[in-house]
């Protein structure tokens, strides 16, 4: 996974499953400048700056890990282990940060049972000048699985995914969370709504959001964000082939990866007018996965 943290001379590769370690390449060369472990099995996931330090989140730690960036060392870790499910981890994922607090999803899967949603996921906030918990809350669904996203008024987004592939159920949404109380204010669409299981999502205005689902082909649909129902669908694919989205304010184009391993692209969509943009001609040489929108 690739962060563009602001703040950060370089960019920051957090290598997962495997390797669990922490990659730093300069942005103007490309080159790696250093490389740290995190310990064998860690399996990394998200990180978010604050000062000099990183906060990271693992799959396979019931911790957050807090890494200083000067002396590239694990300075500290807030412990999570009261959230974990049956196999001991409670499976923190994607992280924000926002008003002097650290957002945390935890998806609580049960790893023997091949990464199955049976537990409540949940979010958890922690102060980060005391580097200690302070609430936590039940999401209306299993297995978060997107990055937050934030609202005009304030609120935030997470799309949830619940059961997916062969097992999927359609039981998941996109939560809307009150960010001031804490409090959920419900779903803003549904999987049953969209047909297919969330993958990702944006919402350049406040009318229309656009959604990566799965049946397990992939599609780019739009959907009514009052009404949660779901418009039309924008692009299909032949396979598992979509995977993220990234909308850029400034331009107003939505970027979309399309990994079709026959065509693999980046394809983009005009938010204003949802018609796709031909010119660009972004061939790659690999699917791509994960895009980040970054500002020099």
């Amino acid at each position: 996974v690739v962060k563009y943290l602001p703040g950060l001379d370089s960019f920051l590769v957090i290598n997962r499953w495997g390797a669990d370690n922490l990659q730093f390449i300069r942005k103007d060369t490309g080159k790696t400048v250093s490389q740290i472990s995190l310990g064998f099995g860690t399996n990394p996931q998200d990180a978010v700056l604050e000062g000099r330090f990183l906060y990271v989140s693992a799959l396979n730690q019931p911790r957050i890990i807090k890494f200083d960036t000067v002396t590239k060392q694990v300075v500290k870790t807030i412990d999570l282990s009261s959230f974990s499910d049956s196999d001991g981890y409670p499976e923190a994922t994607n992280l924000m940060k926002k008003d002097g607090l650290l957002w945390v999803q935890l998806q609580r899967l049960n790893q023997y049972q091949s990464f199955s949603p049976e537990n409540a996921s949940m979010l958890v906030r922690i102060n980060l000048l005391s580097d200690s918990v302070v609430d936590s809350r039940m999401l209306k669904a299993s297995n978060p699985v997107t990055a937050f996203r934030s609202t005009e008024d304030g609120s935030i987004l997470v799309g949830e995914a619940g059961y997916m592939g062969n097992q999927g159920k359609l039981d998941g949404g996109i939560e809307k969370i009150n960010s001031l109380k804490f409090e959920s204010e419900g779903f803003v669409t549904t999987e049953a709504l969209l047909g297919g299981d969330i993958v990702d999502f944006e919402c350049p205005n406040t009318e229309v959001c656009a959604a990566i689902i799965s049946k397990p082909d992939t599609e780019l649909v739009l959907f009514d964000s009052g009404s949660g129902l779901k418009l039309q669908t924008l692009w299909e694919s032949d396979g598992y082939d979509l995977k993220q989205l990234v909308f850029d304010p400034d331009s107003g184009l939505l970027y979309v990866t399309d990994g079709d391993p026959t065509e693999p692209t980046i394809r983009v969509w005009d938010t204003q007018s949802w018609f796709q943009k031909w010119d660009l001609n972004w061939k790659m040489k690999l699917p791509p996965f994960q895009m980040v929108l970054a500002f020099f």
